[in-house]
Parts: C-alpha cells; sequence; structure tokens
C-alpha cells in the first residue's frame, strides 16, 4: 500500500486562505469599530483620598499613548496618586502645574525624585508671581508665611517649594517648559494651547492667595472634536475678562476652577460642557456639600465630584462616534452616559 503524503496538500491550501485574507477588503464598518476602540484623549480626575487636608488637585490625561499629569495633589500622607500611577504601570510621564500653590504642587518634587518614573518634560507657569511674594519687603503681611512655603519650601517637612522644584528639575536633566498666553504643546494626539495666564489685578488689592490664583494657566487640550479644558483656581472675574477678549473657551468636559468655587452659571454658559467635574477635599467621603452655585451648574451639565465619585475617567470618542463620551466612576465602574 502506498502512503499518501498531506504536507504538500496542507501547505496548498493554507497558501491559498492566506492570499484570500490578504485581498479581501476590511468593511468601513469593521474598520470604524477598530478606529473607536481607542479614545481619541482620556481625563481621569483622580480622588487623592483624604478630607484631613484642604485644596488638591490630580487630573491624568493620556492620548497616544502619552500621560500628563496635571497638578500633584496636597500632601495627605497618602501618596494616593503616586500609588494609582504605579498601579496602572505609568513609567513615563510628563508633569504640567497650574500654579505655585502647595495643594497643587506638593508632590512635584517627589514624583521627579522616584527613579520609577521617567519625567519626559515639565510644563510650568512663571516664578515671578511667587518669588515676588517672598520679598522681604512684605514681611509683615499676615499671608508672608506662605508666600515663602511655595517659594523656598519647608524640605524638613518634605515641602520642596518651586526653587528647589526648578533646581531639581535642572539636576534631573528634565525639560521646562514656562507656559504663557499662546503657548503650544502635544500630548499624544491632544494638542494643548493656554489661553490665559494672568490678569491685571494688583496684590495689594487681592491679597497673595487670590492674586495666584487668578494666575493660574487656563489651557485647552483638543484631539479631534473633543475638547478638554482646565483653569486651576481662577475665579468668575477672569472668566468675564477672558470672555471680553473673545476667547473661544467652548469644550466637551471641563474642570471646575478653584475646587468648584470660582464658577457661576454664566461660566458655564460660556463653556458649554457635557461633562464637568470638581476636587475638593474638604468634602466628606460619599457626600457632596452642595453650593448654590453647584446647584446651578448640576442642572446644566452632568456634574461629578472626587470626593463622591471618586476617580472619574472620561473617555472622549468623538461625536460622529455612537457613544462621544463614557465616563467610569470608581463607585460605579460600569457607570456610562451618552452625551
Amino acid at each position: 500500500m502506498k502512503t499518501v503524503r498531506y504536507q504538500p496538500i496542507v501547505r496548498a491550501i493554507l497558501l491559498l486562505l492566506t492570499g484570500l485574507l490578504l485581498i479581501s477588503p476590511v468593511s468601513p464598518a469593521a474598520a470604524d469599530e477598530v478606529c473607536a476602540a481607542a479614545p481619541l484623549m482620556t481625563i481621569t480626575a483622580l480622588d487623592y483620598g483624604s478630607a484631613r487636608v484642604e485644596g488638591g488637585d490630580a487630573v491624568l490625561l493620556s492620548s497616544g499613548g502619552s500621560y500628563l499629569l496635571m497638578d500633584t495633589e496636597n500632601n495627605d500622607d497618602t501618596h494616593k496618586v503616586i500609588r494609582y500611577l504605579k498601579s496602572h504601570k505609568i513609567r513615563k510621564l510628563s508633569l504640567y502645574l497650574s500654579h505655585w500653590h502647595e495643594d497643587h504642587f506638593f508632590y512635584l518634587w517627589e514624583i521627579m525624585d522616584d527613579p520609577y518614573f521617567t519625567v519626559e518634560k515639565l510644563y510650568l507657569p512663571k516664578t515671578k508671581w511667587v518669588k515676588q511674594c517672598a520679598k522681604t519687603k512684605y514681611r509683615n503681611r499676615d499671608w508672608y508665611s506662605n508666600a515663602v512655603r511655595c517659594w523656598k519650601g519647608i524640605p524638613a517637612a518634605g515641602l520642596y517649594g518651586a526653587k528647589s522644584v526648578i533646581r531639581k528639575a535642572k539636576k534631573e536633566k528634565i525639560p521646562v517648559k514656562y507656559l504663557k498666553k499662546g503657548s503650544t504643546f502635544q500630548i499624544g494626539n491632544a494638542h494643548a494651547e493656554v489661553l490665559w495666564c494672568g490678569c491685571s489685578c494688583k496684590l495689594s488689592r487681592r491679597g497673595f492667595f487670590e492674586y495666584m490664583n487668578d494666575r493660574s494657566l487656563v489651557t485647552k487640550f483638543t484631539a479631534g472634536d473633543m475638547a478638554y479644558l482646565t483653569a486651576g483656581d481662577i475665579n468668575d472675574e477672569v472668566f468675564t475678562l477672558m470672555k471680553k477678549r473673545g476667547l473661544d473657551l467652548q469644550a466637551d468636559v471641563y474642570k471646575l476652577s478653584h475646587h468648584g468655587e470660582g464658577d457661576t452659571a454664566a461660566t458655564i454658559r460660556m463653556i458649554r460642557p457635557a461633562y464637568a467635574f470638581y476636587c475638593n477635599s474638604t468634602e466628606k467621603k460619599g457626600k457632596i456639600r452642595w453650593t448654590g452655585r453647584r446647584r446651578k451648574i448640576a442642572k446644566m451639565t452632568h456634574l461629578y465630584s472626587v470626593r463622591y465619585n471618586g476617580n472619574i475617567t472620561f473617555r472622549l470618542y468623538g461625536k460622529t462616534a455612537k457613544t462621544p463620551v463614557k465616563v467610569t466612576t470608581q463607585r460605579n465602574r460600569k457607570a456610562s452616559v451618552v452625551v
């Protein structure tokens, strides 16, 4: 009996099937599904955990495989933001600081010092404002010690001020870009433009805290036809100035300024966000402290609080997608809202 050799037949069949797969066109629907699998931009508002300290901001933006951490939380001894980054194996990222108040940059130095992370770039507001406030000519002002904390820090307490942060970046050879109005940069597929970086108010009139808050960076991130706006701790007076200048503030997702205290209903009408969130550590975990302002804002947009919702993730897919924005919160990981 002759032995039948099947190997050449199998090889021929495999070659034929491979050829058919190569020449078969991919349907537009399948292509759309593949494109829609990855969001244009993802914004995660991080709940840094403790109501023991006031203020604090930390928002992670990702696009095209690149990461940008905007503000680095306040000192609450939990290192929750750093632990979040490590648990998600985010080793390479850039850092962005909205303004030089310690509740926004407490762990900035520590992230640069941690060998786990590779900081690709540091985006900072100019330092002349905080340096000016720390001059000895203001030593009799009630806010002088806080200005010195922001500029020089208290290294023994783990707080490294603006001066130390800049020196650390130079030592680690981290590229630093000081942002001003009109500055642009790229994070993956997201294009960032600084719309505002100061106002005309005087230190003597506003005092240190509001003087620094009103010099927060206002930056708009755009990926495809979707936009995210962050405004640091500016107040509604600055929004009025920006409106008079004719700036385009419209965004799909917006972080309320000054931990939910800096906006009015008029601000929301200018921005017209589908979704908004705020970071306020003074709220009790699982409870929202509604103010008159927030009550009005909540009627105009989907409003989230990191203290109530935990970590909040907004995935922006584009206005032509079946679901333009998907929202997931830590309290309900399956939550999804359609614009």
